[in-house]
Order: structure tokens, then sequence, then C-alpha cells
């Protein structure tokens, strides 16, 4: 209380809680208040009274705040609910091609995966040294693709790159396999 006293900030911070206190001693009808607090910071009903207004602004405030939580939280919830799997033992997609550390001409690339149960589509994306996309496939039907012409253009020879396959379960799911790396031949 000493501290408080001598600082205008936290004295303003105080204030304004015990305002709110005071709020929601007003709409409970039940004190709240901590039974140290000094007698002569707590607003008593008259004080409360005379400025409904703004206690009424911050608790609508309160509550709009407290609903946009709720919305945000919900569709957080909704968005996670399609499940994703990622690596875990039974599920993981193993990678036949290019073989981990494999060195490539750019045109002799074709991506080859062991085929998921039930999967409706796969997708093969390739990422930088540092891991930023380079290219991401359309939806495929089969288990293989050959490394599009665009692509090939984007890789440097010399480069080292990774690669991983999505595939999207009929159920939903998505199982990511892990990354391989593979080099462009200079």
């Amino acid at each position: 209380m000493e501290h408080v006293a001598n600082c205008p900030e936290c004295a303003r911070i105080l204030k304004s809680l015990l305002r709110l206190s005071s709020e929601v001693d007003r709409l409970t009808g039940m004190p709240q208040a901590a039974p140290s607090c000094p007698p002569d910071l707590i607003r008593d009903k008259e004080d409360v009274k005379s400025r409904p207004l703004l206690g009424r602004r911050f608790v609508l405030a309160t509550v709009v705040s407290l609903v946009a939580l709720a919305v945000v939280t919900v569709s957080v919830i909704r968005l996670s609910d399609r499940s994703v799997v990622r690596g875990s033992a039974g599920s993981a997609i193993k990678l036949i091609s290019p073989k981990k550390g494999a060195s490539l001409a750019a045109q002799d690339i074709t991506f080859r995966w062991e085929a998921v149960p039930k999967a409706s589509s796969y997708f093969v994306e390739i990422f930088g040294r540092s891991l930023e996309k380079v290219w991401r496939s359309g939806p495929l039907s089969e288990p293989r693709a050959v490394l599009a012409a665009e692509a090939r253009e984007g890789l440097q020879a010399g480069g080292t790159y990774f690669w991983r396959v999505t595939a999207v379960r009929e159920d939903g799911q998505d199982v990511v396999s892990k990354l391989a790396e593979f080099t462009i031949r200079k």
C-alpha cells in the first residue's frame, strides 16, 4: 500500500480494479473486496450509484470480450476437429524414392511412396534448405509423382532439398510423412 500511495500508475490500476470489484458486488449482490483491503479505498454504495454508466460500460465491455473469446475458442476447436496424424506408428507414410541423401538430376526425379489405406488423395511438397516451401503438387490419386517442369526450374544444381507426402484419408484425417533429403546434381 505504501508503494501504491507513491506510484500514480499503480494507484490508477488499483482504483480500476476496485471499481470492477464494486461492479461485481453490485451485479452479484455479494461483497467481494479482500478483507485486507483498506476501507478508504473501497467505494461505498452511494459512490457506485453516482457513476453507474461507467460501471455498466465496463461490465458490457467485459461481457462482449468474453463472448468474443468464446467465439474464437469455438472456432479454433472446430478447425482442429480435422485430425492430423503425424508420424504415428502404423500410420506413417514410407517414402521410397528419392531415397534419403540421393543425388539426382532434376529431370530424373520421380517421387514414390507406399500407398496409405483409404487415402483419397496425396500431395507432395518440396522444401528448401531453410524449410521454406518450394513446390506443392496438386492432388494425386496414385502413390507416385513426376516432378513438374515448373518445379524443376526452381531447383538449383548442387542445392539440397527436402520432400514429404501428405495423404488425405476418406475419414478426413491427414497422414504426413517424415521429411527426406535429396540433392540436385551439378
